[in-house]
């Protein structure tokens, strides 16, 4: 909920009325237009802060007497949600405006954020995590994440120029060719392989629903007009899988790049038994070919910290590392004694 009095915006914490206070509109710019400043300072991709905050849906929290603040916003996700295989059903989402990334500010914020916003979060938020959003190059943060009991959770890799190169000609009896509503069941098999690895590393759950929401998902995909799902085919056999969502569909992630209309990479995998093959590499590269085609030229995705896979190969497909994404379950932050 917000409120604009006169030149003034006031913005209630979650947890309680006295958890906020009023903040004038040229202070929140300052605020804004300063972090901004350091972003671009950082990486010439990162957005705005004000656009995060109003494409990201976010609201101001305000420390009283302190320098910093938080853009913070709270979800709810439904049991038959996509989004609920990789999130928990309640999570808390913030990215912190901190002077010059000063890691007292980020301590003293997160400090006052535990004693605020804990003891009700634990309540509404039983079996839920928040997620801290920092840009990738702000290093001096890592220290006092861990401090509170945040853990590296994912990255958001960005591509800016691909370049419009003809992709690798297929070899080997591999074929790359787009998903039709008769590969299917190739593609439900495949994605669910993906997901049964993610799960090894945490990433991700597994559960009872999974095979439903994958199925009702992929349907939803091959019926989009503009091509979503890719596939690659060994002698005929599917191995391999690269879901993309065109700019009409990845509105909430283009928030966090400075560009227009960016497209982004929702899943990619291959079959176990064909791994370290060449096969990811040739489908990456056929999607970005056509992706370069059809003029766009920023690719968005993520991916584990905890992978052992994913850093190197996406590296080595011309990404680099926007965001950092950290996490802290809801247990740490209602138990943990913060020092």
């Amino acid at each position: 909920m917000r409120r604009e009095v006169g030149d003034r915006v006031v913005t209630p914490f979650i947890a309680s009325p006295i958890s906020w206070r009023v903040m004038a509109i040229p202070e929140s710019m300052t605020l804004l237009s300063g972090t901004a400043r350091r972003w671009h300072s950082l990486d010439p991709l990162l957005p705005d802060a004000a656009v995060v905050r109003e494409r990201g849906g976010f609201e101001w929290v305000a420390a009283p007497g302190r320098a910093g603040s938080l853009l913070y916003r709270t979800h709810r996700l439904e049991a038959t949600d996509l989004g609920s295989i990789w999130r928990e059903p309640c999570t808390a989402t913030m990215v912190p405006m901190v002077g010059d990334g000063s890691p007292r500010e980020l301590d003293d914020l997160l400090r006052w954020w535990r004693e605020a916003a804990g003891p009700e979060l634990g309540e509404r938020l039983s079996t839920g995590a928040a997620y801290m959003w920092l840009p990738s190059r702000d290093t001096w943060a890592v220290p006092t994440l861990h401090r509170h009991g945040f853990q590296p959770h994912t990255m958001l890799v960005v591509r800016d120029y691909i370049g419009r190169h003809p992709p690798p000609l297929p070899s080997d009896g591999l074929r790359i060719c787009p998903a039709t509503l008769d590969h299917a069941e190739d593609v439900i098999f495949l994605w669910q392989e993906v997901i049964a690895y993610d799960s090894q590393i945490g990433i991700c759950r597994d559960g009872e629903q999974t095979a439903a929401i994958l199925r009702q998902a992929t349907f939803e995909l091959l019926a989009r007009r503009e091509q979503a799902i890719w596939m690659a085919e060994l002698r005929g056999v599917p191995v391999g899988l690269c879901v993309v969502d065109l700019p009409a569909y990845c509105d909430g992630v283009a928030a966090y790049v400075r560009c227009d209309g960016p497209a982004y990479i929702s899943a990619f995998g291959i079959r176990s038994d064909q791994r370290g093959k060449g096969i990811g590499r040739r489908l990456v590269a056929h999607v970005h070919a056509l992706l370069a085609a059809a003029g766009h030229r920023t690719i968005l995705l993520h991916h584990a910290v905890m992978n052992p896979l994913s850093a190197p190969f996406w590296a080595r497909s011309k990404y680099r590392p926007l965001w950092a994404v950290w996490r802290l379950p809801a247990p740490e932050w209602r138990g943990r004694n913060f020092t």
